[in-house]
């Protein structure tokens, strides 16, 4: 039960600092300042990834097999609202969030074969999904010519790696209908071509918050 609070809090917390260091870094990138009444617009985005990752690490907390998947899947959720907001404000994604990920299922496969004894298989697992998630987006970022950013797959690779292979092909999947369903008539309406519209780091936001509803991990 304590455990369980304190992975919701933690979660909490850790969403809303990320939340915030994103637009705070963002800014500081195009050397603007966030004036008070900015702010107030922007804070509920903090709040709400706050919420929400106490909620999905509640739901999560149920269907997930092990303690170790609950906390990969909430750490991912962390790094992946950071991306979201960054890429939102500047359409693009910071080498450190994806390399971050990395580096966290790196120690969690230490802590697999101190636990367990044997973390081979977890690290196939994992290599499999990195990969595989790298060479789908490549091959898509390359016949789009352009429209998904080195940032994007970086961004799933890392997801891939993280939280493997049918965590990172649902979340693909759904970003991918949801950035459909919302870019087409956006493209229509602006006249713009597809792979100039939007970026695509807030859809991967939405359709791993989906793939953690439906725990299809």
């Amino acid at each position: 039960m304590i455990s369980s609070i304190l992975l919701l809090v933690g979660t909490g917390i850790t969403s809303f600092i990320s939340a915030c260091c994103a637009i705070m870094l963002a800014d500081s990138h195009v050397n603007t300042r966030v004036k008070y009444k900015q702010w107030k617009g922007w804070i509920a985005l903090p709040l709400i990834a706050a919420i929400l990752g106490c909620a999905l690490a509640y739901h999560v907390s149920i269907f997930a097999p092990s303690i170790l998947v609950v906390v990969g899947l909430c750490v991912a959720y962390v790094f992946v609202v950071a991306a979201a907001i960054y890429d939102f404000k500047l359409q693009l994604i910071p080498n450190a969030i994806p390399l971050a990920i990395v580096g966290i299922r790196i120690l969690f496969i230490i802590a697999e074969q101190i636990i367990y004894g044997d973390a081979v298989i977890g690290f196939m697992y994992s290599f499999v999904g990195g990969a595989v998630g790298f060479l789908v987006l490549y091959v898509a970022g390359r016949l789009s010519k352009g429209g998904i950013g080195g940032g994007d797959i970086k961004l799933v690779a890392a997801l891939g790696f993280l939280c493997g292979f049918r965590a990172m092909f649902t979340t693909l999947t759904l970003a991918l209908l949801v950035c459909a369903l919302f870019s087409i008539p956006y493209v229509i309406a602006k006249k713009e071509r597809l792979s100039d519209s939007l970026p695509f780091g807030p859809f991967i936001y939405v359709g791993f918050i989906f793939m953690l509803l439906l725990h299809l991990y």
